[in-house]
């Protein structure tokens, strides 16, 4: 017989690899109903009070079998495991190893004389009352005094996204647990253990409700690692799958939760990291303790604290990264992610930059005719009046800055609705031609688009977040009745956008 007391579970450990923890107010006794070397060694263990779990080593192979013969000796060292019969009440679960898996069960009498089997791997067969059942991996049933087992019921699956998560830190007072809620569930079992396996238990509630828990603990845990999981429990009383054990450090306080930091900008947008803005945003910064009380915080920009107060006054622009550190009252500090932003208040330019196509020709070496043809075509021809009359063509860049294509007429045109151009950063320009003879560009002699004449381009620039973006139209001249002008209006990453003009004329 074995007998448990309070707060002290117990573990054996057979000969044969196989282990039976006794949960803690247990009592059983332990029986060998077979010779040690018969061909099917079996062992039977009753329980009078309290639960035990079962593990044993896999079943060996056939072919492991015929080489080392009966001898129950050489069978030793874990690669077989005798049959084991739990008794519970007058019910009988016999279970062995299946598929090459080792045997895992539970088996428990709960009050009233009611016995419970659960078999996470291997399987079993219980009888009661003059019938049985067969229970496979990952199902449980219940039996009744003096009644035939229960229906085989599915086990319910291991919760998840534990916290505290693995090597994180637990209060030893009043430690705090939480998990995902299990599907089915009635209530929940909290175990923390000395050992992974949990063999040896410290603390332990198996009626929890719901998730989160502060798990009572008369004394404290005791300091230094230790593990804990939780286990979904049915109406009927069956235990689930228990969760991974997650090791984690008991402490006499644990560091706070890292802060809650977002910042708004002045519209009420949440920024993203990585994100370029026209001005500072506001911080917005949650920081509480795990019992949800408020704990002071400052502000990170660029590893340096700085207040509330110097951080608005941050000049608006470069780059910077944010956190936000909370600080308990023993000092102890957690930070948030950091986020990091570009500030960039300056408007973007855009101008007409002109290539010479070869040496330029002096006004000296033109002829005096060619100069009186020039001015006669000038002053007879008339003004355009539609964009596509212009003569003049924009040139987009395609994929990687290559493959020129240009952009038509129609889609200059639209007034409500410029042609939009985006543009890389690293090569903010498009290019212009003429369809036919020379366009001249505002009043700059220079910025004349024409074969061998010169190439001209709409080139755009920004000190902060680049220029991503080029809207252009054509249309009539609100300066000069007759004419048409080009507007090419240039926005960069923060937003900030600016609007340049220029008079068109056919030469």
């Amino acid at each position: 017989a074995l007998r448990t007391a309070k707060s002290s579970p117990a573990r054996l450990l057979f000969d044969d690899g196989a282990t039976v923890t006794l949960s803690e107010d247990s009592l059983v006794f332990i029986r060998r109903q077979t010779a040690a070397n018969a061909p099917v060694p079996k062992k039977e263990i009753e329980i009078e009070v309290g639960q035990i779990d079962v593990e044993s080593a896999p079943a060996e192979s056939n072919a492991t079998a015929e080489a080392e013969g009966s001898d129950p000796a050489k069978r030793r060292g874990g690669r077989g495991s005798d049959a084991i019969e739990v008794i519970v009440a007058g019910a009988r679960s016999l279970a062995t190893p299946e598929g090459g898996r080792p045997l895992a069960t539970r088996s428990r009498r709960e009050s009233g004389d009611l016995a419970q089997f659960m078999v996470f791997s291997g399987k079993s067969t219980v009888s009661a009352a003059g019938g049985s059942v067969e229970v496979p991996a990952g199902s449980g049933t219940s039996v009744a005094p003096k009644a035939k087992p229960g229906p085989v019921e599915e086990l319910l699956p291991a919760p998840g996204l534990l916290r505290p998560a693995y090597g994180e830190e637990i209060e030893q007072g009043a430690p705090q647990f939480s998990w995902t809620a299990v599907p089915g569930a009635a209530r929940y079992t909290v175990e923390v253990c000395r050992d992974r396996d949990c063999g040896a238990v410290v603390a332990r509630d198996p009626a929890v409700a719901a998730s989160p828990l502060e798990l009572a603990v008369e004394g404290g845990l005791p300091a230094g690692e230790l593990f804990w999981r939780v286990t979904a429990v049915a109406a009927s009383g069956l235990d689930g799958y228990p969760s991974t054990a997650v090791r984690v450090q008991a402490v006499e306080a644990v560091r706070p939760n890292a802060p809650l930091l977002a910042l708004r900008t002045a519209t009420g947008e949440t920024v993203v990291s990585g994100s370029c803005l026209p001005a500072l945003p506001e911080p917005v910064v949650r920081a509480l303790d795990r019992r949800g009380a408020e704990l002071p915080w400052t502000l990170q920009v660029d590893g340096r604290e700085t207040g509330l107060e110097a951080f608005r006054a941050l000049p608006p622009a470069g780059r910077h990264e944010i956190t936000a550190r909370a600080t308990d009252a023993r000092g102890r500090s957690a930070d948030s992610p950091a986020i990091a932003i570009t500030l960039d208040a300056a408007a973007p330019w855009v101008d007409l930059v002109t290539t010479a196509a070869g040496p330029a020709a002096s006004p000296e070496e033109e002829k005096a005719s060619d100069r009186r043809k020039r001015s006669r075509r000038r002053t007879t021809e008339p003004p355009p009046v539609a964009v596509c009359d212009t003569g003049l063509e924009v040139m987009a860049p395609g994929a990687g800055g290559e493959n020129w294509q240009p952009v038509p007429c129609a889609a200059l045109a639209t007034s409500d609705a410029p042609a939009l151009l985006a543009l890389d950063p690293a090569r903010p320009t498009v290019k212009l031609r003429t369809t036919g003879s020379a366009v001249a560009l505002g009043e700059d002699p220079a910025n004349v688009v024409g074969a061998g004449l010169a190439a001209v381009s709409l080139a755009a620039w920004d000190v902060g977040c680049g220029a991503t973006q080029l809207a252009l139209r054509i249309a009539p001249s609100p300066y000069r009745p007759g004419r048409m002008v080009l507007e090419a209006e240039v926005v960069d990453g923060a937003g900030n956008r600016r609007t340049q003009a220029w008079h068109i004329a056919r030469r």
